[in-house]
C-alpha cells in the first residue's frame, strides 16, 4: 500500500481517481506503520481532502508518528484549519509531535502562533526547545 501511494504521488498526475485513492488510504488505513510512511511523503500531493484527513490524524490518532508526520505535512499546505490544529498540537504529550508542529508553523509563517510557541522554549526536550527558539527568531522576535 505504501509503494502504491508513492507511485501515485510520484506520478504528479492530478485526477479525481488518484485523489480519491490517496484520500481513502490516508483516511482509512488501519496499519499505523503504513499510514505513517504514507503521510511522511503525501505532502507533495496538494488536496483539501487529504489535508482534512491529516487534520483528523493530527488531532487524535493514537500513533505518535502518524500525528508527527501529519503535522509536518500540514506545514506544506495552505489549508485554513491547519494553523489552529498545529497550535493545538504544541501541547501533545509526545515531543516528536511538538517538534514537527513547531516546524510546520514556522513553514507556514504563523506569527499568530508565537504566544503558543514561546512556552516550548522551556520544553523538557532539547530538540523542541531548539526548534521553538529557531521559530521565534524566524517569525521576527
Amino acid at each position: 500500500r505504501t509503494q502504491a501511494a508513492k507511485i501515485l504521488v510520484a506520478s504528479r498526475a492530478k485526477s479525481a481517481t488518484i485523489e480519491q485513492a490517496l484520500v481513502a488510504l490516508v483516511a482509512q488505513e488501519k496499519d499505523a506503520d503504513v499510514l505513517a510512511n504514507v503521510v511522511s511523503f503525501i505532502d507533495s500531493y496538494r488536496s483539501d481532502k487529504i489535508a482534512q484527513a491529516l487534520l483528523i490524524h493530527l488531532k487524535g490518532h493514537p500513533d505518535k508518528m502518524v500525528r508527527a508526520y501529519s503535522a509536518a505535512a500540514l506545514g506544506t499546505y495552505r489549508y485554513g484549519a491547519a494553523k489552529a490544529a498545529l497550535i493545538g498540537a504544541l501541547k501533545d504529550p509526545e515531543s516528536w509531535v511538538r517538534l514537527m508542529s513547531v516546524g510546520a508553523l514556522k513553514k507556514l509563517k504563523a506569527r499568530e502562533a508565537l504566544p503558543h510557541i514561546r512556552p516550548l522554549l522551556n520544553d523538557d526536550n532539547p530538540r523542541v526547545r531548539e526548534r521553538a527558539a529557531e521559530t521565534v527568531r524566524a517569525l521576527g522576535e
